[in-house]
């Protein structure tokens, strides 16, 4: 169903949902991030999460819960996009849990959460959802395996370039002392083989003389003209590193 209503770029896509509905799957910042950017077109936002709690940063949340054309619905499962030549609508399955029967003490609450949460679905409710999209935002993984320590990459597998390299050595060396033994894990991350990276060249990764572009660099936009724009780049600072090579 891609490209007939279903999405994973509200900013792409967004337009094309003016005064319509929609739904947004998934919890963390990316799934927020699109909601509140879809309502900027649709008039009716849902957001389906499988959790009845978000793992998205504070300020997000915040933005979603004040935002009147945003509806939540938790504890829910996408079961079936529904619909032939465009979305009609979404199967979802929710777990209908209630809030009397969990225990006041937080070790039964705990154990309550993680089980509804991840597991067990108590009292399942199938429903269809009357929408004309649905935008996955469930997170993406780089497909750089091939490339595990070969070059240097972040802990989702993004390749770190010289530019994103030089940011962390700017932060590093504004570290005060006092900081430095208070963020003693934030010193180890950025200490490490900075002296590795040629920073003359933005695209370059750890390894001299390897380039790198697009996606698999850029864990903020994920664009196809960002992602364009740094192959452009790319390919110019290859022929200056052979010019003057």
């Amino acid at each position: 169903m891609r490209g007939k209503g279903v999405s994973a770029c509200a900013t792409c896509d967004g337009f094309f949902f003016r005064e319509k509905i929609v739904a947004v799957v998934g919890g963390g910042d990316t799934a927020l991030e699109e909601a509140l950017t879809l309502t900027k077109f649709a008039k009716k936002v849902y957001i389906i999460h499988r959790r009845d709690f978000f793992r998205a940063s504070k300020i997000m949340q915040e933005r979603v819960f004040a935002n009147k054309k945003i509806e939540i619905i938790w504890n829910a499962v996408v079961e079936e996009i529904i619909g032939k030549m465009h979305v009609e609508g979404i199967k979802i399955r929710q777990s209908q849990i209630q809030s009397d029967k969990i225990s006041k003490n937080k070790t039964d609450y705990i154990r309550f959460h993680l089980i509804t949460s991840d597991s067990i679905q108590l009292n399942p409710i199938l429903s269809v959802l009357n929408v004309d999209g649905v935008f996955v935002a469930i997170g993406h993984k780089p497909d750089t395996d091939i490339f595990k320590g070969q070059v240097e990459m972040d802990e989702r597998g993004y390749i770190i370039t010289s530019t994103r390299k030089a940011i962390d050595k700017i932060r590093h060396n504004q570290m005060k002392s006092d900081e430095i033994s208070k963020n003693k894990t934030d010193y180890i991350r950025l200490n490490p083989i900075l002296s590795d990276f040629n920073f003359d060249y933005q695209r370059m990764t750890s390894i001299l003389g390897v380039f790198v572009a697009g996606d698999c660099a850029d864990p903020y936009y994920r664009q196809a003209v960002t992602a364009a724009g740094t192959g452009v780049e790319a390919a110019l600072e290859v022929e200056k590193y052979l010019e003057s090579n």
